[in-house]
């Protein structure tokens, strides 16, 4: 698949074509943006929709992960056993956010160094289906097990889920690098 920045020149607002004078920025003659040149190297879109669009995910995702770091540090704080360990309930929404982060910011922004494709494919696909086999193993053999069959019927579906979402979420990040680009060529060929 073609890459964004081996396209012709085009304004970030509008996508009609720009012409090709290097180091200069200048308004678009279609829309009147100014399209530095700075931005082109990390934006490949400043579009006021998709920029708001960006913003209110990335709101999301911080209330998001404040309830959930709030649910899983109170959830440690009424069980014996959490002590030290409790680590993990402050770390994986860290890192969880920070992917959530970095994939929003990946709406109106270039991001190279940052292959979503990658991490929402091989993360779950490597995680998903260990657990939804040891969850139903364990589910159909509940006697060997110190864990509630309900709990392992739980884990089960979420590794089932998790699997799942693996394997959509490829299909649907190569759906989102095609419209970027037909986006764009549609804004270079109007222009």
């Amino acid at each position: 698949m073609p890459s964004l920045n081996h396209l012709s020149p085009y304004c970030l607002n509008c996508y009609a074509p720009l012409p090709p004078v290097p180091g200069a920025s200048f308004p678009c003659a279609a829309c009147g943006h100014l399209n530095v040149k700075a931005d082109r190297r990390i934006f490949w879109t400043q579009e006021r929709r998709l920029r708001e669009f960006e913003q209110l995910a990335k709101v999301l995702i911080g209330v998001f992960l404040a309830g959930i770091s709030l649910v899983l540090l109170q959830g440690g704080a009424n069980h014996r056993g959490f002590g030290m360990g409790q680590g993990w309930a402050v770390g994986f929404p860290l890192l969880f956010g920070a992917v959530l982060w970095e994939t929003a910011s990946k709406i109106t922004r270039h991001k190279p160094y940052f292959r979503a494709r990658i991490v929402w494919t091989v993360v779950p696909l490597l995680f998903g289906p260990p657990i939804a086999f040891v969850g139903t193993v364990l589910a159909l053999q509940p006697s060997q097990s110190d864990v509630s069959s309900p709990t392992l019927v739980l884990g089960a579906i979420f590794g089932f889920a998790l699997t799942g979402l693996g394997l959509g979420s490829h299909r649907l990040a190569r759906r989102i690098e095609a419209w970027k680009l037909a986006r764009i060529r549609a804004g270079l060929q109007r222009g």
